[in-house]
């Protein structure tokens, strides 16, 4: 009698036709590594001209990566914050450099760290942070007293009395 893992692997290999395999792979070319190809400076452009130093956030973006140990995907959400220096950019290139730095085979806390470094480098701010919240299935697979954790990381940039501006912005809605 066949093993019961032996079983269900060969009977998903029969279920998994190259009609199926093609429109996955198109998926994780297409969808879930999207971010792979993309310049994160690029994504988030140059911006405008501003003459504000006010706080600029934006909380609950989706975003998804893939764990580079175990190749799983991750879901979860990114709040960014960040104090303009003489340029700023939209909600919407905010959205778009969280989905480029996740949207790709990274580890949670360089995925949160990249999105700071983008934002102080590419726009010049005074101070940016990020920080990331989702639930990873290696995880919750390889521990099952963790099936209900989520993991957060935080990255913030800049002068310290900037810093806990922002970490104060950040923690109204983590």
């Amino acid at each position: 009698m066949p093993q019961p893992t032996s079983t269900l692997i060969q009977l998903f290999r029969e279920i998994v036709s190259v009609r199926y395999a093609k429109k996955a792979a198109i998926m994780w070319r297409d969808r879930i590594l999207a971010g792979e190809t993309q310049n994160l400076a690029d994504v988030l452009g140059r911006g405008t001209p501003t003459t504000t130093h006010d706080p600029v956030c934006i909380h609950s973006l989706g975003i998804h990566m893939v764990c580079p140990h175990h190749f799983t995907v991750s879901f979860g959400h990114a709040n960014i914050a960040y104090i303009p220096g003489d340029r700023m950019v939209g909600f919407g290139r905010l959205s778009a450099l969280a989905h480029a730095a996740t949207a790709r085979i990274i580890l949670q806390e360089d995925a949160t760290a990249s999105i700071a470094d983008t934002l102080m480098e590419t726009l010049g701010c005074r101070a940016a942070a990020c920080v990331i919240k989702a639930e990873h299935p290696c995880h919750r697979l390889s521990h099952p007293s963790a099936h209900r954790s989520t993991a957060t990381t935080q990255a913030v940039r800049g002068p310290a009395s900037l810093q806990r501006t922002l970490r104060a912005l950040l923690a109204q809605q983590s």
